[in-house]
């Protein structure tokens, strides 16, 4: 199976448009039971396959956008790969 990537269309214009909400984050974490993960293994584990498919970023998947949750990036976060998930989610929800 070849796999192409995603059109324009289905990709956000602007990096900018790619922020999605703390709630929409913790929401996540929790479906997914991920709060002790490593960032590395939420990536490998959960957006990687939910993304394989469209070769898209996770929040340009219609579920995500569909949520209402994605907009206008506020703050930008960096964080550890090898750190758990969690304290990044807890740490934005601190702000």
């Amino acid at each position: 199976m070849k796999l192409t990537p995603a059109s324009a269309a289905q990709k956000a214009p602007q990096t900018l448009l790619r922020g999605v909400t703390i709630k929409w984050l913790v929401d996540f974490t929790n479906r997914h039971k991920c709060w002790s993960l490593p960032t590395y293994q939420v990536v490998e584990d959960i957006v990687k396959p939910a993304t394989k498919d469209l070769q898209c970023r996770f929040v340009d998947l219609a579920s995500v956008k569909a949520s209402g949750a994605v907009g206008e990036a506020k703050v930008f976060v960096s964080h550890a790969w090898g750190a758990s998930w969690g304290s990044l989610v807890a740490a934005c929800n601190h702000g």
